[in-house]
């Protein structure tokens, strides 16, 4: 498993669809804005432009693209790329008929037909904001190598098949996942020599290892030198990769782990304060509440009252 995979696995990510759309002719739809969520679309075929309102960002879609607003921002899908604001009908205003996947939105008769597969992802975790943070507001996957393509391509249509032949099924939704990390993994290929990234250090074939590691067994007692050794670096070296990568150094980007992987068993209520600690790698309370509250702005106790209410 790579680091992008591990990491949005101990995120727990969840998706689940909201519609299909079936669209010929000239048209232009409005969709969002859905707070906390991630909007997804999937074009199983035919080609549109997706805008973001607030920026004017504009980018063109084809066959097995697939674009997610990472902060469920209002945005314009459309059959031609500069189509007035205006001109644009809410999606919840379009014809509309109802199937075992859900609602199924259409217009226009005549004309080439676009047809978008449209979703939600979501995060239940503590740490959603965190990564949200650090993603690009819209994140759209393009694949360029040619079987990556035909894959992205497949993918889609199959989740439309699943969705109008059985409805939502953990089959569906798996696909849909694998998606997401796909056009997450675009991004972050993207993203390489650029700023430091998350998304760019998870995909680096050492730090990706290191971050896996860190995710996935956040009780050990990591340091840089054990996770240098891990990925087969000099201390030196790791320090000073994970730090450009990630943009701040080992001790604290684990530290920041841990307090949010206490907070989520803090929510979970069915663990002592002790036994959280412990399964943080912290040896007692104190140590873990200290380093809660740097992160997180309240003691562990506090939290758990709010979380409480």
């Amino acid at each position: 498993m790579d680091g992008l995979t591990s990491i949005l696995r101990s995120l727990r990510l969840t998706s689940a669809f909201l519609s299909r759309a079936e669209l010929r002719g000239r048209w232009s739809v409005l969709g969002g804005p859905i707070p906390n969520k991630m909007i997804f679309h999937g074009v199983a075929e035919g080609e549109c432009y997706i805008r973001r309102i607030s920026d004017g960002e504009t980018r063109h879609l084809r066959a097995g693209d697939v674009v997610v607003l990472t902060r469920g921002d209002l945005h314009c899908m459309s059959s031609e790329p500069r189509l007035p604001d205006g001109d644009a009908t809410p999606i919840a205003k379009l014809p509309s008929r109802r199937e075992k996947d859900g609602v199924v939105v259409h217009s226009g008769t005549l004309g080439d037909e676009t047809r978008i597969v449209c979703g939600t992802f979501s995060l239940d975790h503590p740490a959603h904001a965190s990564l949200v943070d650090l993603l690009p507001p819209m994140l759209v996957g393009k694949p360029q190598a040619e079987a990556r393509r035909r894959w992205s391509t497949a993918t889609v249509a199959l989740i439309e098949d699943e969705l109008r032949t059985r409805g939502v099924t953990p089959d569906t939704t798996a696909l849909a996942d694998s998606l997401f990390v796909s056009a997450m993994t675009s991004a972050a290929d993207e993203s390489r020599g650029g700023p430091s990234s998350l998304l760019a250090a998870a995909r680096d074939e050492r730090i990706g290892r290191a971050l896996s590691l860190i995710h996935g067994e956040p009780s050990r007692a990591w340091t840089a030198a054990a996770l240098a050794s891990e990925t087969a670096m000099s201390r030196t070296r790791f320090f000073d990769r994970f730090t450009e990568l990630v943009g701040e150094p080992p001790a604290k980007y684990i530290a920041r782990w841990r307090a949010l992987v206490a907070a989520d068993l803090l929510r979970q209520r069915k663990l002592s304060t002790l036994e959280i600690a412990e399964r943080v790698g912290y040896s007692d309370e104190d140590a873990l509440s200290k380093v809660f509250k740097r992160y997180m702005g309240i003691t562990p106790a506090e939290y758990r009252r709010v979380e409480a209410h």
